[in-house]
């Protein structure tokens, strides 16, 4: 009985442990991703979008939409109507943002740091 309750509480503590680091994807907290995204993007020295805390602003539609992060996944809310539409997987190195389509995985978006 002893034994089977020791298993019990490793096993719990190693699912907290990796529980906890889940939001750190390689090397990178939410927290730190999310510093990193505030910023317009866009191509050729011309802003498409900017990050803020909490919203994307689209600057052509002069609209902006609420976002979440979880993790590395960025959902943006396009619609009130809808739930979210998800972009998908996100890494920003350097001054390059890279966003990695759900549904295809091999589809790659870029984004450059606009000054």
């Amino acid at each position: 009985m002893v034994l089977i309750m020791c298993s019990f509480i490793i096993s719990r503590c190693s699912e907290r442990k990796h529980t906890s680091s889940s939001t750190e994807k390689n090397g990178i907290t939410e927290e730190l991703l999310r510093k990193k995204l505030i910023g317009k993007w866009g191509s050729d020295n011309i802003a498409v979008f900017e990050i803020k805390a909490d919203s994307i602003y689209y600057m052509q539609k002069d609209s902006t939409y609420p976002y979440q992060l979880k993790g590395d996944t960025f959902m943006v809310r396009f619609s009130p109507n809808e739930i979210f539409s998800i972009w998908g997987k996100l890494k920003v190195i350097g001054d390059t943002l890279q966003i990695i389509d759900f549904k295809s995985n091999n589809f790659i978006t870029y984004g450059y740091r606009v000054r």
